[in-house]
């Protein structure tokens, strides 16, 4: 994901972290303030996922309604089909930049 986003423009925050794909507690996310909340969830999930976060109004990705669900599954699958989840990636996130993401979606 850290390399994704990279190709995007953007900065993981948990990208000093050893793990490829580290588990994070929601207090290490307070903690780190994102500008963006992506939900990197199974298709269908990405919703519910998302509303979690609302509970944190202080957030800086909640309070500007940058909550954004990405359910592409290939972006955590090697093979050719991460080069065009990277790239769907990178719509979604101009996409909140320029502010056309709906609050929460």
């Amino acid at each position: 994901m850290s390399d994704a986003l990279a190709i995007c423009g953007a900065r993981n925050v948990f990208a000093d972290l050893p793990e490829a794909g580290p588990l994070v507690e929601t207090e290490a996310v307070i903690a780190r303030n994102p500008d963006i909340i992506i939900a990197a969830a199974p298709p269908g999930e990405g919703a519910a996922w998302l509303a979690d976060w609302k509970r944190f109004p202080t957030l800086a990705a909640v309070r500007g309604g940058r909550l954004v669900a990405f359910e592409d599954q290939a972006l955590s699958r090697l093979g050719p089909s991460v080069i065009d989840a990277t790239e769907a990636l990178c719509r979604t996130l101009a996409r909140v930049r320029d502010g056309g993401v709906r609050r929460g979606d």
